[in-house]
């Protein structure tokens, strides 16, 4: 039972944080699904579609200019983006990748490496701790 105007504010961060984390996982998830070994020429398409998720993700939270760059030579995709609205202030530059080391055996996962999977209180994922976990920011 809410007895102040202050556990009321309590209880609705709580709630807010809640839908927050449920969106976060849903978006977390759908980027470790991409399998992007970046020393597997086979994943080389799951990789450019991985660049093109994160660009579409990077606008959909009000970076300008999100977009995905193509590798130089036979190099893997970069993304880019910006937000350029603070004048005469400093540059912030970000870096992450999004590319993972093969899953090794796959008996040894308990479950599948490209699929999100909550065990206890972690997340389980190839990638879900270095690096696509990182990259998924909320602005």
């Amino acid at each position: 039972m809410l007895t102040s105007p202050g556990a009321a504010s309590i209880h609705l961060a709580h709630a807010r944080r809640a839908a927050h984390r449920r969106r976060w996982l849903a978006e977390v998830a759908e980027l470790l699904a991409f399998p992007t070994v970046s020393g597997d020429r086979r994943h080389r398409g799951n990789i450019g579609s991985a660049a093109r998720w994160l660009a579409a993700h990077l606008g959909r939270l009000g970076m300008q200019r999100a977009r995905a760059l193509p590798g130089l030579g036979r190099g893997t995709p970069s993304v880019y983006a910006g937000w350029l609205h603070a004048p005469g202030k400093p540059t912030l530059l970000l870096y992450g990748h999004f590319d993972v080391q093969p899953p090794g055996p796959l008996g040894a996962w308990r479950t599948p490496s490209f699929r999100a999977a909550i065990v206890g209180q972690r997340l389980y994922a190839r990638g879900a701790s270095d690096d696509k976990g990182q990259l998924q920011l909320r602005f």
